[in-house]
């Protein structure tokens, strides 16, 4: 399975188990080279990602699919389709890029209401322009898609999948957007690095699910002590309708273990895990 480096840690402090901040941009310039090496071949970014994109055009992306995403278009707004081009343009300068592979919509949401259709208009012709390989959106859950994909025709789905979080395969969605032939990119496969975390590391705000965290962390135990790191990916890796995986890092020791890990698979049966609470499952929540 392809993966995608996620880049949100290159721009600004991101994810529960950070406790260094923002990736400097020498370990930035390192982790591209490696991955560059390693046959990466695309990176997730975002215009909502604090630096991530001026960091990723002075060190220069060239060589990747670079995939970036829209934030929520204000609502006083007028011109919706210069405001949306403005927004691209901006990414295109900072990223030093004439082009990127993708275009996605931070918050989709919004094309429920009567500009909609002005939105996913404006995406669609800078496609044409080729300006963008492709378009789509970035969803919290499941429940987004319903509307979404009976009116629009999109690329990409960026979605949340995890140990955890597998409402997209229960809902039946992963294998309808395979079907409709929609890239699914499975994001948050650390839950933001919550699943990493040691129970003695875990805030109290968790521990109301202890039973889900109590069978977590026995099932790792009777895996021979897995590490959580390998049983994430080796679940995500285990779905045959997911595209791509993106995986942040926030540093070089963690890319490295990232990239060990994916290519060394795991080969074993997991667990119904599943959790339905989506104070848990969307960090918005937290």
């Amino acid at each position: 399975m392809k993966w995608a480096l996620g880049t949100a840690q290159f721009g600004m402090d991101y994810g529960i188990t950070n406790k260094s901040g923002k990736t400097k941009k020498k370990d930035v310039r390192t982790i591209l080279e490696k991955a560059r090496n390693a046959e990466v071949d695309m990176l997730d970014t975002a215009i909502a990602y604090g630096e991530s994109e001026k960091c990723l055009g002075q060190i220069g992306v060239n060589n990747f699919k670079v995939i970036t995403k829209l934030p929520a278009i204000p609502e006083n707004i007028i011109n919706v389709e210069n405001w949306i081009e403005d927004q691209l343009n901006g990414s295109l300068r900072r990223l030093g890029l004439k082009s990127i592979h993708g275009l996605l919509l931070h918050r989709p949401e919004q094309l429920k209401f009567s500009v909609g259709k002005k939105i996913i208009n404006t995406l669609k012709n800078l496609k044409r322009r080729g300006l963008v390989e492709k378009i789509g959106i970035s969803i919290y859950g499941p429940n987004e898609l319903e509307m979404l994909i009976d009116n629009f025709s999109i690329d990409i789905a960026q979605i949340p999948i995890n140990i955890f979080d597998r409402r997209i395969i229960s809902t039946g969605w992963l294998s309808k957007l395979k079907k409709l032939r929609i890239e699914v990119h499975a994001r948050s496969v650390f839950l933001q690095g919550l699943l990493l975390m040691s129970r003695s590391e875990l805030s109290e705000n968790f521990l109301y699910q202890n039973n889900l965290w109590i069978r977590w962390y026995q099932w790792l135990k009777e895996q021979n002590d897995i590490e959580p790191i390998k049983a994430c990916l080796g679940f995500i890796s285990s779905l045959k309708d997911v595209d791509r995986i993106i995986v942040g890092v926030n540093n070089v020791r963690q890319f490295e273990e990232v990239l060990k890990v994916i290519n060394n698979p795991l080969n074993i049966d997991y667990p119904n895990f599943e959790c339905q609470d989506e104070k848990l499952l969307n960090p918005s929540n937290w």
